[in-house]
């Protein structure tokens, strides 16, 4: 897989939180996948009761190239944190040039209706084990499960 231009990751924290079996391995390959990918923003989406300040300040210390920005979201309503992501990508597109490749981390189908707006650019999906929506898996260019991409190789995987 050969993406040129840059890089957006977008976490939804609330569907894919960190889980202590496999947190180290996880971002040991976020960190590698920045070295694959010119990834210029890496933003993560949670409610603060979601993702806790032992948390945040644990991937913090991860030493991560790019600054991960955690953007709260405040609003209790069930997809508010999939609003946010959504608004929050289509503005970064809309405002950055040569974006071409978009890394999701969830397999929410509420997602779906972002991804039909950005046909032009490459998708990845990182989801856990099989948790991905059809449509969703059908409107991207590449997924992968957190198990796989702990499992494998990165160069393997995106190459």
């Amino acid at each position: 897989m050969s993406i040129t231009g840059k890089t957006v990751l977008f976490w939804d924290y609330e569907n894919i939180p960190l889980l202590s079996k496999d947190q180290d391995a996880f971002l040991n390959k976020l960190k590698e996948l920045q070295n694959i990918f010119n990834i210029i923003h890496f933003r993560i989406f949670a409610r603060s009761k979601t993702l806790s300040y032992q948390k945040r300040k644990f991937l913090r210390s991860k030493g991560f190239s790019t600054r991960i920005y955690v953007h709260w979201v405040d609003d209790n309503s069930k997809n508010a944190v999939d609003n946010a992501i959504k608004n929050d990508c289509m503005d970064v597109v809309g405002k950055e040039n040569d974006i071409s490749h978009i890394i999701l981390i969830s397999g929410d189908g509420d997602y779906y209706s972002l991804l039909e707006k950005l046909p032009h650019l490459h998708i990845t999906i990182i989801h856990r084990n099989e948790n991905i929506n059809e449509r969703l898996y059908h409107l991207s260019n590449f997924t992968v499960s957190i198990k796989k991409l702990i499992s494998k190789e990165i160069n393997s995987l995106f190459h």
